[in-house]
């Protein structure tokens, strides 16, 4: 509905929530259109004429703000985020560009929502609210790996708002946008805390993939040498080495809990003989010996923008990370050399290939599958072993709270086993 004033007119978005007018105008080649926060038509025609007043006397003292489109806002966001960041090629190798990098393509699906040509002034309240549809319609349509979930999850909901936010904040410093003409966006709530992890069977099965993986590598590498080769040549083919460490890397992810970013940060002498360290039993294995060796882990999950938090602390892996443990060790040259020298990110692609390989992307409950879920897999089998939940959150280094965040359900399970044969 649209209703002719002095000055401009009246109209009512669609499918707004509060059905507020706003009122548009057209004063000396600059337009603007603001909201009069009613719904009532008398009270916004007031708001109107001061909104009108206001507006005129702005262009005559040329203190308009400059219309910039939605495109070009998070141009400059991204712009700017990169030179806060002190990165010269979006395209070099490293942590930082690879995140921006992710962050610039999440900012380009977003322009594609709002519409390239789309005054950031235009960006609503009411038209962000369909964000999450077209989310899901683009998962919907395909396009996409398969490990992902179905349906889009808060969290990514939630990081599109984030950066939504972020590109509307830097245009407001900048003087592109009124800071009561910023559009609010709610976040989702999360849904309900349950980790997603691998079976027992699909872990024997991912690591068998990864062994025949290096097998393979290492028989191509062999088979390039004219006479018999010594067994260790294939340590000298690059793909046949990598994919040799990546098998028994995902044997120590699985049997130890530990964050892969944990991993590829561990030195040869952060791995210890526990007989050489004269450590007692602390982490017993739910159902065989204890292993050979305790790991000096740090990890920095839960660090605070601005105050980076370190904290390391002895684990005890499974027996059944020994093996591994011992070859990942021995490959190293010295004491300061990386056991897993691979980045998270060259991890994961690898890993999902495997789980390609063996037909294993989700869970049972559909939920999607990662490098991560090792983790979860083994905070599970612990947990099903009915070890102290204390011992648990030490030796994973992780707190109590999150385990019953995450991990109460099974704690359910078994109580409401235990009631009912009580």
């Amino acid at each position: 509905m649209r209703v002719n004033i002095p000055g401009g007119y009246l109209f009512q978005r669609k499918n707004s929530k509060r059905g507020n007018w706003v009122f548009y105008c057209y004063v000396d080649g600059e337009e603007t259109q603001s909201s009069t926060g009613t719904s009532n038509l008398e009270n916004a025609k007031a708001k109107a004429s001061e909104l009108y007043a206001n507006f005129t006397k702005r262009v005559r003292m040329g203190t308009t703000v400059r219309n910039e489109t939605f495109q070009e806002a998070a141009f400059a966001f991204i712009t700017s985020e990169q030179q806060r960041l002190g990165i010269a090629d979006l395209n070099a190798p490293g942590e930082k560009p690879r995140h921006l990098r992710q962050k610039a393509r999440w900012a380009q699906d977003l322009c594609e929502f709002v519409g390239p040509r789309t005054l950031l002034e235009d960006v609503t309240s009411t038209r962000m609210r369909d964000l999450d549809d077209w989310l899901q319609d683009r998962r919907n349509a395909g396009g996409v790996w398969g490990n992902l979930k179905a349906t889009v999850s808060p969290t990514t909901k939630n990081t599109f708002r984030a950066l939504f936010r972020g590109i509307v904040d830097h245009a407001v410093r900048r003087g592109r946008i009124r800071p009561q003409d910023r559009p609010e966006m709610e976040n989702v709530p999360p849904s309900p805390m349950r980790r997603s992890a691998f079976t027992i069977s699909e872990v024997a099965q991912i690591l068998e993939a990864a062994k025949h993986r290096w097998q393979a590598s290492r028989d191509i590498a062999h088979a390039r040498i004219a006479m018999a080769p010594p067994p260790d040549a294939w340590q000298a083919d690059r793909e046949a080495l990598g994919r040799f460490r990546l098998w028994h890397a995902l044997t120590v992810l699985a049997w130890s809990g530990m964050r892969p970013s944990s991993l590829v940060a561990l030195r040869r002498r952060d791995v210890i003989y526990r007989k050489d360290a004269g450590v007692d039993a602390l982490m017993q294995d739910p159902t065989e010996e204890r292993g050979r060796f305790k790991v000096r882990s740090t990890t920095r999950k839960g660090t605070k923008r601005g105050a980076p938090r370190e904290i390391t602390t002895s684990i005890y892996p499974n027996r059944r990370a020994d093996g591994s443990l011992e070859e990942l060790r021995n490959l190293a040259k010295d004491d300061d050399s990386l056991i897993v020298p691979i980045t998270t990110h060259s991890m994961n692609s690898a890993f999902r290939k495997i789980l390609v390989e063996v037909k294993i992307t989700s869970s049972e409950d559909g939920d999607p599958l990662s490098l991560y879920s090792l983790r979860h897999f083994y905070l599970t089998y612990l947990m099903q072993a009915k070890l102290p939940p204390q011992m648990i959150a030490k030796n994973s280094q992780t707190s109590l709270a999150m385990l019953e965040k995450h991990y109460d359900h099974l704690q359910n399970e078994w109580n409401a086993d235990e009631l009912a044969n009580a």
